[in-house]
């Protein structure tokens, strides 16, 4: 039966491509059952979740403080960058990249295993997060210029992403037909789901703007773990330290922005963990990664012209209720849907 997803986490598959049922494999592996992804070792915590929280949070932290004491709140406002938008990019792809090789410590430059190629999509989306948030600081009267370039960016990335993990999988699961369609959906969703977070989160400054994301983050985390994917949901996990780390970091520089660099790579590495969980694991369901695909959407509420305007709180909640919203219902259903498995099968 042919399978297919929405923009969101996009998946287009024939009846070509198998549904082997695969036994549980290591913690190197892929594919765990939720009893075995539950058992973390206080050391998978820590290189999960507390160490690329820490680094994210020192090396976000050091770089805003450092640009408000060049640029004090007395400068002149049309004189003064936005920011170091670049820092989140960067920092969040080294603190990824701890928690991966922290996980798989001794990993290829171009792994066999294309489902563990996530330190190649992460590198790749730092560096393309870093191009787009320079592109920022170019003067007001070429601005418009620096919003066209990053669109071919990030619908560059998400062709890569899609390529980079599915190109293995041709001409045997996949034909070549397929992984191109698979691609251009990938591309166009991550370049509408970027420009859409941008825009919210260049009005939800400081603080804000993290609450928006760890939502999606963290419901990623039971779509990939009842849908029998440990390494995603650890993956995930990762996510919402580097975002609750980015959060104390709004609560001390009111200036903090992740727009651009740092929405552009949690969605790039969303995408990577979601093209992974629908074609390579075998028990993932198909629309809960469709609602955590759409979630990034669900804040176009806040960019109504009635709210954005406002200084309460009323565009975050426009923001975060509907995107909680969407991805609870992502989690809810994977976990209504998760498959009886034994966790002892053999």
């Amino acid at each position: 039966m042919t399978r297919a997803t929405a923009v969101g986490l996009p998946v287009l598959l024939s009846d070509a491509l198998p549904r082997r049922s695969c036994p549980p494999r290591s913690r190197r592996g892929v594919r765990l059952t939720p009893a075995a992804a539950i058992q973390m070792s206080t050391r998978d915590l820590l290189v999960t979740t507390v160490y690329p929280g820490f680094i994210t949070g020192v090396g976000l932290l050091a770089a805003w403080l450092v640009w408000q004491l060049l640029f004090r709140p007395s400068a002149s406002i049309d004189s003064r960058p936005r920011g170091p938008l670049w820092a989140a990019p960067v920092v969040f792809t080294v603190a990824f990249l701890v928690a991966y090789y922290g996980f798989n410590p001794k990993p290829q430059l171009w792994p066999t295993n294309a489902a563990m190629r996530f330190h190649v999509t992460a590198a790749a989306g730092g560096a393309i997060g870093v191009l787009i948030s320079l592109a920022a600081l170019t003067p007001v009267r070429f601005r418009l210029g620096g919003r066209l370039f990053r669109q071919p960016l990030t619908l560059a990335l998400g062709a890569f992403i899609a390529l980079a993990l599915l190109a293995p999988l041709a001409p045997h699961a996949l034909n070549a037909t397929r992984i191109a369609m698979v691609a251009s959906a990938c591309a166009i969703w991550l370049s509408l789901a970027t420009a859409m977070l941008d825009a919210t989160a260049h009005r939800l400054q400081g603080w804000r703007m993290p609450i928006v994301l760890v939502p999606i983050a963290a419901a990623a985390i039971p779509v990939c773990l009842y849908g029998g994917y440990a390494t995603g949901a650890r993956f995930s996990a990762c996510l919402v330290a580097l975002l609750c780390a980015a959060l104390v970091v709004g609560l001390v520089c009111h200036r903090f922005s992740l727009e651009r660099g740092g929405v552009a790579f949690v969605l790039a590495a969303l995408l990577s963990l979601g093209v992974v969980a629908e074609f390579y694991n075998p028990n993932s369901r198909t629309i809960p990664l469709i609602l955590l695909g759409l979630a990034p959407f669900a804040a176009v509420l806040s960019l109504l012209p009635s709210l954005a305007r406002r200084k309460n709180l009323m565009p975050l909640l426009a923001a975060v209720v509907p995107v909680a919203l969407v991805a609870g219902a992502a989690a809810l259903w994977a976990f209504l849907g998760k498959p009886h498995l034994d966790p002892y099968p053999y």
